[in-house]
């Protein structure tokens, strides 16, 4: 709870001084141009990644991807159900997304007594695997389907990182602010600053007090979502602490494997799986920790 707010409230910045459009439209110039159909699919991919790196928020992340793609999606003939999938595959995957990743990579950092840092640098391997195992299904599943290319009115990528590449900075502005060994909370609370100073190189995404108190009760607005998981989840865990259960699951698990610790880890991880299907992803963490 110390840290979402301000990571949230960054996202919700962000998303008010038109970094969110900004990354959107760099994706589509960046790889949505193809000869056949799969480049709509792949923009939504990549605007998922970078989205994702700032708001943490699968469903924020959703949300904002859906509004802004889906009538790309639906110019280069994506069926309704497959561009649904993108979306909310690639929206979903905020989760894993270093820097801001969800809530519960705070709790694994708080949990498991590492920097935030080692949580960011642990999800990135499992979220480029990720987006990419997305890209590649997209890229089967288009050539089947036989969408088509667009011919999208916007300028190429290196013209819009040459106006606009500034917001850019806040993104990797966070990352090397951990990497020099400031807290979490302090490397954050520097970023927003950074995000609002940048806001003011163009006019049309200045964040003057009205927009800055849009951006702000965004922020707040989705916090709430991430009070009412801890909440729930501090009951649950409450639960299943106090009937023994956890203890019995694990007991379970490590007979099962009889002392091996491949096939430990791997009953863990079904486990996860089946509890991930009832909870949200911090609720199960925690559970499973």
């Amino acid at each position: 709870a110390t840290y979402i707010v301000l990571f949230t409230i960054f996202g919700a910045v962000l998303n008010v001084s038109g970094t969110g459009k900004f990354l959107v439209d760099w994706s589509l110039a960046a790889v949505g141009r193809s000869r056949h159909g799969a480049g709509a699919g792949r923009a939504v991919t990549a605007a998922g990644l970078l989205l994702g790196a700032v708001s943490g928020s699968g469903v924020a992340n959703t949300v904002t991807l859906g509004s802004m793609t889906w009538p790309v999606l639906k110019r280069a003939g994506y069926p309704s159900n497959m561009a649904g999938a993108i979306l909310s595959a690639a929206g979903i995957g905020a989760l894993i997304c270093p820097p801001a990743l969800g809530a519960a990579a705070f709790i694994i950092a708080e949990l498991l007594k590492i920097s935030y840092l080692q949580v960011v640098v642990m999800a990135a391997i499992p979220a480029l695997l990720y987006f990419l195992s997305i890209l590649l299904m997209i890229e089967a599943d288009t050539r089947r389907l036989g969408t088509r290319a667009l011919d999208l009115a916007l300028p190429s990528a290196w013209e819009l990182t040459r106006r606009q590449g500034f917001h850019f900075l806040a993104l990797i502005g966070l990352p090397i602010m951990l990497a020099l060994g400031m807290s979490a909370f302090r490397a954050v609370f520097y970023s927003i600053l950074v995000a609002i100073a940048l806001s003011f190189i163009d006019r049309r995404t200045a964040l003057w007090p009205r927009r800055l108190a849009v951006a702000l009760s965004a922020g707040g607005k989705s916090v709430i979502a991430v009070a009412s998981t801890t909440a729930t989840a501090g009951i649950i865990v409450g639960v299943v602490t106090l009937t023994g259960l956890g203890l019995k699951i694990a007991g379970l698990i490590v007979a099962l494997a009889g002392g091996q610790m491949f096939l430990t880890v791997l009953y863990s991880a079904v486990a996860v799986l089946v509890l991930g299907l009832a909870v949200p992803v911090t609720a199960s963490y925690i559970i499973a920790a």
